[in-house]
C-alpha cells in the first residue's frame, strides 16, 4: 500500500471485529482500491472486471470486482497490489489510488440486512444501479460479497472511527432489546 496510508487514521486495531449473535463485524485490510473515471469498460477489460460495477445491495465476488460509484466512475478493488497505474491512460480513463483514503467494514450473518436498513434508506427489494448511499449520515458505497447475508460499506477513512462506533452502539442497542422483549 502507499506511504499515504499511514496519513489517516485507521480505527485502533487494524483487524477489529464485533461478534454478536446472528452477525460479526470487522473491518477488512489488505484490498487494494482504485477510482476510475471515463471509458470504463476499456479498464475494465484490462483488469477483467465489469465494466457496469455492482450497485447499492448488489452481489459482488472474487478477488477482482468492481462498484458503481456514478454514471463514469467505478470502484475497482482487488486483492493484488499494484494492478493499476495511478494517473491519465491513453485508453480514455483515469485512475485515483484510493486505498489508503477508504476504509472497508464487512457486515457477516443474517443480520447484516437488520444493521443496512438501520443505517441507510435503500429499498431492499433489489440492486440499484449505484452502490453509493448515505450509511449512518455518512456517504457510502454499499454492496454484498459473496453471499446474500455478508455486505462491504466503504466509506471514508477518517470517518471510520465514527461508524465503528455506531455499529457498536446499534449492536449493544440491540442486545438490550433482546434481553428485555425475554424477560
Amino acid at each position: 500500500m502507499p506511504e499515504h496510508e499511514r496519513e489517516w487514521a485507521r480505527l485502533p486495531e487494524r483487524d477489529q471485529q464485533l461478534d454478536v449473535p446472528g452477525i460479526a463485524i470487522r473491518n477488512v485490510v489488505g484490498l487494494s482500491q482504485y477510482m476510475v473515471s471515463g471509458k470504463l469498460e476499456a479498464v475494465a477489460r484490462r483488469v477483467g472486471v465489469s465494466g457496469e460495477g455492482v450497485g447499492a445491495l448488489g452481489l459482488a465476488s472474487g478477488a477482482r470486482y468492481s462498484v458503481r460509484l456514478a454514471r463514469d466512475r467505478l470502484l475497482i478493488v482487488a486483492s493484488d497490489e499494484g494492478l493499476l497505474e495511478h494517473g491519465w491512460h491513453a485508453d480514455g480513463y483515469a485512475v485515483s489510488g484510493m486505498s489508503a483514503a477508504l476504509e472497508i467494514f464487512e457486515l457477516a450473518g443474517p443480520l447484516s440486512l437488520d444493521i443496512v436498513k438501520r443505517a441507510t434508506t435503500l429499498a431492499l427489494t433489489g440492486p440499484s444501479p449505484s452502490a453509493v448511499t448515505l450509511f449512518a449520515g455518512v456517504a457510502a458505497s454499499v454492496y454484498r460479497f459473496e453471499d446474500e447475508q455478508k455486505i462491504r460499506v466503504h466509506l471514508d477513512r477518517g470517518l471510520a472511527p465514527y461508524i465503528w462506533e455506531w455499529l457498536e452502539t446499534s449492536l449493544s442497542a440491540r442486545s438490550r432489546v433482546r434481553l428485555l422483549d425475554a424477560g
